[in-house]
Order: C-alpha cells, then structure tokens, then sequence
C-alpha cells in the first residue's frame, strides 16, 4: 500500500499521541523510578504496530481526525485498563514493614512522612524512635511487596535494602548516596 504525505503526517501524529499517553503514565512514571538504581538510568523504548485497511463507504464518512481521535483513546484505554490491572489491592493480603528513614533535618523527616500520608497502599504508619540521623517507622500495607514499591515511587519515594534493615527515602536523597 502508497501511503501519500497526508497519511504519513496523520500516522506520525497518532506516534505521538501514543508516546505522550506512555509519558504522563504515572504507573510507568512510578515504575521506572521504583526499579531505578544508582548506577543506572532506565530508558523505555516501544515499537508499535500499526495496521491500515480501506474502509468500506459506511465508515467512510469519519473524518481522519476522527479515525486517529478514536485510535489514541483506544490505546489510552487499553494502557489504563492495564494498569489497573497491576495496581489492585488485595486487601486481604497485608505486611508490616519497619523502615529506617534518614533524616538529618527534622524538616526531611516531615516530607517523608507527609509524602507516606498520602500512599493508598498504606493502611498506618507508626513512629517507632527518632534522633538527628534517623526515624525509624513501621508501616502496614496492603499488597505485596512490589505494588508497595510502585505506590511509594509514585509519592517521589524509595525504598531499598534488605529486611532488616530497608531504608525509605525521596528519590533525590537516594540518587546522592
């Protein structure tokens, strides 16, 4: 199929439309972020397929910004309707995790625990001590351990470590270390 410069324009609009619905996706946003390590810097590259078919002379009366209208939420649906998927909760399932938070300024404590205020995944979250260097914080969740992860990246947090000794901080505080 010759496809003419008019097609070719509308299809590198629907690319775009697609990548930018990718982009603003707070769930890959949060993805990205939560596996994301030091050394690292994660880069998503997707491949789309896009299938074209003459349309018979009942769909013909769609305007082509209507057809590509239709095809961009389609996909936003789909990639909506895929994250859902991912993110929900079992309530049924819940763990209690205890956290070391470094804190150096009481003002960084508050900004984590004001961010932990605002997880759904999270059904309390109990200070346990605090000095000048940390807080420690138990926190119950619902979930498992990744969901947790991508709720925690999406409110800007990290946890990382290995039980006993997690550590929970903002994105930034940890790139530094």
């Amino acid at each position: 199929m010759q496809l003419d410069d008019h097609l070719k324009n509308l299809l590198r609009e629907l690319g775009h439309a697609i990548t930018d619905t990718v982009s603003d996706s707070d769930r890959i946003t949060g993805a990205i972020c939560g596996k994301q390590k030091k050394a690292y810097d994660i880069v998503l590259k997707l491949d789309a397929t896009i299938g074209l078919a003459k349309r018979d002379a009942a769909a013909a009366d769609e305007s082509d910004a209507d057809l590509f209208a239709s095809a961009v939420a389609g996909t936003a649906a789909q990639l909506e309707d895929a994250w859902k998927q991912a993110n929900i909760l079992d309530y049924r399932h819940t763990a209690t995790i205890t956290v070391r938070v470094p804190t150096g300024t009481l003002e960084r404590f508050v900004d984590v625990r004001d961010r932990l205020a605002q997880v759904p995944a999270i059904q309390r979250s109990e200070l346990v001590s605090l000095d000048r260097e940390e807080a420690r914080v138990e926190i119950r969740y619902f979930g498992d351990r990744a969901q947790f992860r991508t709720a925690l990246a999406q409110r800007d947090l990290v946890l990382e470590g290995d039980a006993p000794d997690w550590v929970l901080e903002r994105r930034a505080a940890a790139a530094q270390r």
